[in-house]
């Protein structure tokens, strides 16, 4: 949908809102959590690398050297596979479906509605999974899978005067790990975080108040950090604080980068949301958005952003309608 750039036109769209032009959508959209990602974003642990397959979405996702944390709740789908065929052990089997083929294994997570917030914890172990493909039911009511017939094959007659030397096998270089290292960053509970509009690097206050580059979802992760804990600010501001130079050069070349948003759109099936004050219900109505509507945004608070439009800001609208990009 093309946004309403003329402030005339918007000003008279806010007032012909205030007047009850639109009705109040009957359906509401799904969650969008602060830990969405928006494509196949690779994770090493001791036992081998694991895919958090595109599109996932929780409240918070933390891993370790050996398991991987995520905090879920209803409208958002998680999940997480494993090429490698890795078995993956899920505390109290809290999960949708759990599978195992001959390409992969793959644990899904999509809470119902009704259900509470959850949080679960995959740890993969080194055993490869027993291959479910080919028996029927199981796995969240996946249905019968197609069972594969065997066929012996006859061995061949070998003349006495021919020697046959057996082939040889190839050698295997086993695939290098990673296991993430500390690296030393100030404590989740005193971190100012920060992001440029538009930039991809996510910056933390040092004790000597520098700004240090967290180069990497591991040190994100590792360092305890939130999501919803990370300013984005424009340019202009970011330009008043100081960058440490010696954290601008990337030292975890296999890390995993950090996925960046800085928009947020309307979704669809939704008449009108409303934008208020302040970051909560309590807040007075300022103004109304329509699904399809995008908008920067430039801070993130207890489920609610901050928006704005060509540089002006409108207020704060609730992170339950919106996806962002």
């Amino acid at each position: 949908m093309q946004l309403i750039k003329n402030k005339f036109l918007l000003s008279l769209f806010i007032v012909a809102l205030s007047v009850g032009v639109f009705g109040v959508g009957a359906n509401y959209a799904q969650a969008v959590g602060a830990a969405y990602f928006p494509q196949n974003t690779n994770v090493t642990f001791s036992v081998d690398n694991f895919t958090i397959v595109a599109g996932s979405d929780a409240d918070a996702v933390t891993t370790t050297g050996t398991s991987i944390t995520i905090t879920i709740s209803y409208g958002q789908s998680f999940t997480f596979r494993s090429t490698g065929r890795k078995e993956l052990s899920v505390n109290g089997n809290n999960y949708t479906s759990k599978t195992c083929s001959t390409s992969e294994s793959k644990v899904v997570i999509t809470p119902s509605a009704g259900d509470p917030q959850r949080i679960v914890i995959i740890t993969p172990t080194s055993g490869t999974c027993v291959d479910t493909s080919g028996t029927g039911g199981g796995g969240g009511g996946g249905g019968g899978g197609t069972t594969t017939t065997s066929t012996a094959t006859p061995t061949p007659t070998t003349s006495p005067a021919v020697s046959v030397s057996p082939a040889s096998s190839p050698t295997t270089t086993p695939a290098p790990t990673y296991t993430p290292v500390p690296v030393s960053l100030p404590g989740a509970s005193s971190a100012k975080l920060y992001r440029k509009v538009g930039d991809s690097k996510i910056y933390v206050v040092q004790a000597n108040g520098l700004l240090k580059w967290v180069k990497s979802l591991d040190d994100f992760n590792l360092a305890g950090y939130r999501w919803q804990n990370v300013k984005v600010i424009p340019n202009k501001e970011f330009s008043k604080l100081k960058i440490d130079v010696g954290s601008n050069a990337p030292v975890l070349a296999t890390s995993t980068p950090l996925p960046v948003f800085s928009h947020l759109k309307i979704k669809s099936g939704i008449k009108f949301v409303n934008i208020r004050s302040v970051g909560s219900l309590k807040g007075k109505i300022v103004a109304r958005a329509l699904s399809g509507q995008e908008f920067e945004f430039s801070d993130f608070q207890n489920g609610w952003y901050s928006i704005k439009k060509d540089g002006k800001d409108l207020g704060w609208i609730s992170g339950g309608y919106v996806s962002k990009f």
